[in-house]
């Protein structure tokens, strides 16, 4: 459909907005990135402004994997409670299909503070990550479960 084809192009844009911001950042400056924040905020330690590269990697194998589960969504759920029916494959694979550019933006919001680009503010990613948390509970609370 044209939500699925969007969602796609979208995580694929920001993926390679991550490559070009890392990329950039390589060429451009030759001063330490920052690599660690303590929950805070604050910055606990510098390193190789060549590290950066691994987001926009970490980017793409979290966008394989999370299509792989969007494919096959029953292979995430660990807990055989739920049903194998198509209300839940739905349920399932439109969770993925949400969280996938939310998950990539927060790699790409990483990598910009990792650059020094922009600061970094951690409620920005608590909120993300109790998004998802919280969707995964509305979505999991509406799946349909087996009769035992």
């Amino acid at each position: 459909t044209i939500c699925k084809m969007k969602t796609r192009f979208f995580s694929i844009a920001i993926i390679f907005a991550s490559f070009f911001l890392s990329l950039y950042r390589i060429i451009s400056d030759s001063n330490e990135i920052i690599l660690h924040w303590d929950f805070l905020g604050n910055v606990t330690k510098y390193g190789d402004r060549y590290a950066i590269i691994f987001l926009p990697i970490i980017s793409i194998v979290l966008y394989v994997v999370l299509n792989y589960y969007k494919k096959n969504p029953f292979k995430m759920l660990r807990i055989k409670k739920f049903a194998h029916c198509d209300e839940n494959f739905n349920l399932l694979s439109s969770y993925i299909q949400v969280i996938t550019p939310i998950v990539l933006l927060v790699i790409l919001y990483i990598a910009a503070c990792s650059a020094q680009y922009i600061s970094l503010i951690p409620w920005v990613i608590y909120f993300f990550i109790a998004f998802i948390i919280a969707y995964y509970i509305y979505v999991s609370n509406k799946l349909i479960k087996n009769r035992t």
